[in-house]
């Protein structure tokens, strides 16, 4: 494995339609450029927290039966909150952003947040870091670990300036009506995230 082909591999994920992938797309949508890329920016920071702890051995602390019921539980209350905001949000609020550069902070803290409370992700980056440990000398491994998350943040920048260059081309209503649609994919994730922390707690 090299370098171009880690970050490829992190665009492709990046690609995937998930969680933070949605969110990105209503917070660029919603409040702007800035706050889509922080958002990814905290991704990436929690992402690579993962992926260094698996790598220097603490893959097995994300297989425990405790751990993924405080990360399901935790993950759905996060997912929950932010699917609710989306529908608490106005059709002026979208309109203050245009005249403003609105910069939700909060957006960093999601994003990181959102990374280190999704089991599926998690489950992906253990097996991915397994075959990066099998294959590659331990400098390699880390760098290539760090253009895996990297790639993600590729993917998640050219998307948030497309979709900010051409935001003002639709109307606000429909930009209003697309958040709340967001917001239902979250929660949505948040229900599923529910379930699976109910359905290991009564195991």
């Amino acid at each position: 494995m090299d370098i171009l082909k880690s970050t490829l591999i992190g665009i492709s994920i990046g690609a995937i339609p998930g969680i933070i992938f949605f969110e990105i797309l209503r917070r660029t949508l919603t409040k702007g450029f800035l706050s889509g890329f922080l958002l990814s920016i905290g991704e990436f920071l929690g992402n690579f927290l993962v992926l260094l702890l698996i790598y220097f051995g603490f893959s097995q602390l994300f297989t425990l039966k405790l751990t993924n019921v405080l990360l399901y539980l935790i993950g759905s209350l996060i997912l929950g909150y932010i699917g609710i905001i989306a529908f608490k949000l106005t059709k002026e609020n979208i309109e203050q952003s245009y005249k403003q550069k609105v910069v939700d902070r909060s957006s960093l803290v999601a994003g990181f947040l959102i990374a280190i409370t999704n089991p599926v992700a998690i489950a992906l980056w253990l097996s991915l870091v397994g075959s990066y440990i099998q294959k590659l000398s331990k400098t390699s491994a880390v760098i290539n670990i760090f253009f895996l998350a990297f790639g993600l943040v590729i993917f998640y920048f050219a998307m948030v300036t497309v979709v900010n260059l051409t935001k003002r081309k639709i109307p606000t209503k429909y930009i209003l009506l697309l958040s709340k649609l967001f917001g239902a994919v979250l929660l949505f994730y948040a229900i599923s995230f529910l379930y699976n922390f109910l359905k290991l707690i009564m195991i």
